[in-house]
């Protein structure tokens, strides 16, 4: 394998058996007075485009900015907040299964929270 490629093969194994279903997508903007403290049933990702947004979960402070994506396992609670004038981000809650197995994510960290830059 090259470097700089990915391996795809555990991918291209189960494809045929992976199922994402979409429940709600929309782009949300919020006030530097915005505060969210809750938890989803779904997965979801939140692709910030504006603006900054404070995430705590089990008392640990995150900063997403523009450019990250956050994932949030299902029933994650969490506190979200902007950190200046505005932010602005693109949601999606969606279910992911492999099979018949509908929490792929129990073999990981439930408490696991994903910022890619």
């Amino acid at each position: 394998m090259h470097a700089g490629t990915v391996n795809m093969s555990v991918i291209d194994e189960l494809s045929e058996y992976i199922t994402l279903r979409m429940s709600s997508y929309l782009e949300q903007t919020h006030d530097s007075n915005w505060t969210e403290h809750k938890s989803h049933s779904d997965y979801d990702l939140w692709f910030i485009t504006a603006g900054s947004v404070q995430i705590t979960i089990d008392g640990i402070e995150h900063m997403a900015e523009p450019g990250d994506v956050v994932f949030f396992y299902p029933d994650m609670p969490y506190m979200a907040s902007t950190t200046g004038e505005f932010c602005r981000f693109v949601y999606m809650h969606f279910d992911f299964s492999i099979a018949e197995q509908k929490e792929f994510s129990a073999s990981f960290s439930s408490r696991a929270l994903y910022l890619v830059i």
